[in-house]
């Protein structure tokens, strides 16, 4: 019988890692409310990493998956 592959993929602990990306954003998103656009500039960098990382979690499960199978 061959063993399955063991993901080290922890979809907790990535949701939690992307949640506290989204955390980290507040302040500059406060900061541009306040009409800083400096802190824009700031706001959709960070923005765009959680977009990156939020794809590679995707492609994570999506492998996580099949090695379930």
């Amino acid at each position: 019988m061959a063993k399955k592959a063991v993901s080290v993929f922890s979809a907790v602990g990535e949701v939690a890692y992307l949640s506290g990306m989204v955390a980290a954003c507040a302040e500059d998103a406060s900061k541009f409310d306040a009409g800083n656009k400096t802190a824009g500039t700031r706001l959709r960098a960070q923005l765009k990493s959680i977009k990156d990382k939020a794809f590679s979690m995707r492609k994570e499960v999506i492998e996580a998956r099949k090695a379930r199978e």
